[in-house]
Formats: structure tokens, C-alpha cells, sequence
């Protein structure tokens, strides 16, 4: 549809505002420069609502060949009692596995990239493939699976699921639009078949499955160790045995909420820009009025690079240590909104932990 840009894209290092996009010309501008399959693009939204209308907006300007993907939002608030849906975490798992080679575009609200997500080491290392004729022992791969924190459960309904009956076992892998089951023969995988969860009935054979991680941390051994060591030391005036998230884990269990104690599990997070390639184009909706987010738009783009990548998560991590935040009562709770989330010392502690990785 677009052979050729009509906005002209910035060298690396370099910023440029496109001005007077008035209604969707925003998404039109964006589909004009972002169909070099060569370079990912990535959008940057005031929030989860106006990140999805975008992605509408730029899959009617875009030809069918271009990818357009929302990194979605953990749609939970801070210290919440539960977890994202399997679905979500699902859904952004498969799309960090792809990053490094990705070729589209990509939206994100723009608290969702301030989140600090698990590191390349993880992600990218903590798949497991499954080949139809491949040895297949039900013991170690279900070992595998609850250290992935696959949930065993008697009918498999939603991923990060699997069952066991006999020798049969279904799995729904992380980031798959189906589950699979996988029947043996022996010792061996007779025949791998995607099926539909609600009427549990097959679909059509594959000849391999790729099972990525059900949630963004590990639960192995070392993991949980890790977990326990930062613990201590981050909560050093509180008895774990009191703390059900820390006996949970100790246990192998996930609890709900406890994406919110991503660091414990890991020596360092990383942010959304750094599974980018450095080659990526950075496009940031934005308003000339006293009112961010309101009234015209302009558009910022940046290709992003190696320096303008650390500009932005420099800027990410000052905004993160409480020197400009949109959520003070995080960071200290002095603050006189603090008491309205009845968040207790722990929280605090944890909110002072994650925001300054």
C-alpha cells in the first residue's frame, strides 16, 4: 500500500517531530515509515486503551504482510492478591521469545515499557522442544514442566496447563494458540496432535511443539534459592515463616501476586528496548498543548540505536529511583495516599526493590 515513505525517518542518535496529525493521519504516518521489513518499529501509547486503538488504527493503514503485535499490559494493579490471567503472560512470553528476530511493528503502553521484565538469559534460554519419534520419559519431562511453573491440573483448559492420564499427557505450552497431547508408544512419542480445550477433541497433527516458560520466572532449585538468599536480604526485619509468598515458593508454588517480586528471582531485569535490535525506529505520540496525551498530535521518532537505547533507559531508571514518578506513595510511604492501598511494610519494601532495578 505504501511504496514510499512520505515522512522522513531520522539517522541514528537523532530525533524528529512530525506535527499537525490530526485523527488517524497519527497511524497513517506510522504505517508510511514502518514498512521496512528490515527495521522493527516500536510505539510507544499513553496507556493500555490508546495502545490498542493505535494497533487498530495501523493494521487498516499497513499492507496484510505486516505484522503489528501489543506487548499487552499485566492489567493488575500494583500489591494486587492476584496474578495476570495465564492468557496475558501467555501472550507476552511468545512475543519476547521473537523479539530478536522480529520484523513488524510493535505498540506498548507507555507504563508497560517502564515495567522491568525477565532477562534475555531466561527467556530465550528456557524452551523445550518435543519431536514426534523423540524418547520421552513422563517423569522428567513433568520435573521440567513444574520448574517451568506449568500447573498440573486433571483437564487442560488455558496455558500453562498440563495433565496426565496413563500414557497420555496434555500440554498447553505458554505463547500456543492450542493445546497438545502427546500420546506414547513405550518409551517413545508415537504422535503429537493440537486439540480444542473446550470439546477436548483433536485438531490436526504436528510433527513438533515448543514449550516456552508458563510464567516470567523459573521455579528450579536454584531459583527458589535465589529467591530465599534475596529475600533475607531484602527483608531483613521480617520473619519469613509469617510470609505466605515466601513459603509458597519455598514449596514451589507460584502464589498470586507474586509477579510483583520479579527481582527476587533474578541478579538483574531488563526493560522492552533491550530485547529490541539496536536497528529499531522508536515512534512516541505526543502533544504540543499543556496536557500530554490531548488535543493534536505530533509524533516523535527517534531510530533508536545504541545511544539513544541508553538515553531511554537512563531516563527510565532516574524516573524509577523517584525522582519524577507518577506513583510517590511507591516509594515512600510517608506519602499521605500511602495508607489508602493498605500497603504493609513488605510492600514497601518490595516497591523500593523493583523500582530501583
Amino acid at each position: 500500500m505504501f511504496k514510499k515513505a512520505r515522512f522522513s525517518v531520522p539517522t541514528i542518535g537523532h530525533r524528529r517531530d512530525w506535527g499537525q496529525l490530526q485523527g488517524a493521519a497519527a497511524a497513517e504516518a506510522i504505517a508510511s515509515v514502518a514498512h521496512d521489513p528490515t527495521r522493527p518499529t516500536i510505539v510507544v501509547c499513553a496507556d493500555a486503551l490508546s495502545a490498542s486503538r493505535t494497533a487498530d488504527a495501523i493494521k487498516f493503514f499497513v499492507d496484510s504482510d505486516v505484522i503489528v503485535e501489543t506487548f499487552a499490559d499485566w492489567e493488575t494493579l500494583l500489591y494486587d492478591t492476584f496474578s495476570p490471567s495465564q492468557e496475558i503472560i501467555s501472550d507476552r512470553l511468545r512475543l519476547l521469545t521473537t523479539l530478536h528476530r522480529f520484523q513488524g511493528i510493535i505498540v506498548v503502553p507507555a507504563t508497560t515499557l517502564m515495567h522491568r521484565i525477565p532477562p534475555r538469559s531466561f527467556t530465550l534460554a528456557s524452551s523445550l522442544s518435543l519431536d514426534k519419534g523423540q524418547l520421552f520419559d513422563i517423569d522428567t519431562v513433568r520435573t521440567q514442566l513444574q520448574s517451568a511453573a506449568y500447573v498440573c491440573v486433571e483437564t487442560v483448559y488455558e496455558p500453562g496447563e498440563y495433565a496426565v492420564r496413563g500414557s497420555i499427557m496434555d500440554i498447553f505450552p505458554s505463547g500456543s494458540a492450542h493445546p497438545y497431547r502427546i500420546d506414547l508408544f513405550d518409551n517413545e512419542i508415537d504422535s503429537l496432535r493440537s486439540f480444542d480445550p473446550e470439546t477436548q477433541r483433536s485438531l490436526e497433527q504436528v510433527d513438533v511443539i515448543r514449550l516456552l516458560p508458563a510464567r516470567e520466572f523459573p521455579l528450579t532449585t536454584e531459583a527458589i534459592q535465589h529467591f530465599q538468599d534475596r529475600w533475607h536480604q531484602a527483608f531483613t526485619n521480617h520473619d519469613p515463616r509469617r510470609a505466605s509468598i515466601y513459603q509458597d515458593i519455598a514449596s514451589g508454588i507460584s502464589p498470586a501476586g507474586i509477579e510483583y517480586y520479579l527481582p527476587l528471582f533474578f541478579d538483574g531485569l531488563e526493560c522492552l528496548l533491550d530485547y529490541m535490535p539496536a536497528e529499531s525506529l522508536s515512534l512516541t505520540p505526543c502533544s504540543r498543548d499543556a496536557t500530554p496525551w490531548q488535543g493534536s498530535t505530533s509524533i516523535r521518532s527517534h531510530t533508536q540505536g545504541v545511544t539513544i537505547s541508553k538515553l531511554n533507559r537512563y531516563q527510565m531508571s532516574r524516573s524509577q529511583k523517584g525522582r519524577t514518578t507518577r506513583y510517590p506513595n511507591l516509594i515512600n510511604s510517608s506519602h499521605p495516599t500511602a495508607n489508602q492501598y493498605f500497603l504493609s511494610p513488605i510492600q514497601m519494601a518490595v516497591g523500593k526493590l523493583c523500582l530501583n532495578y
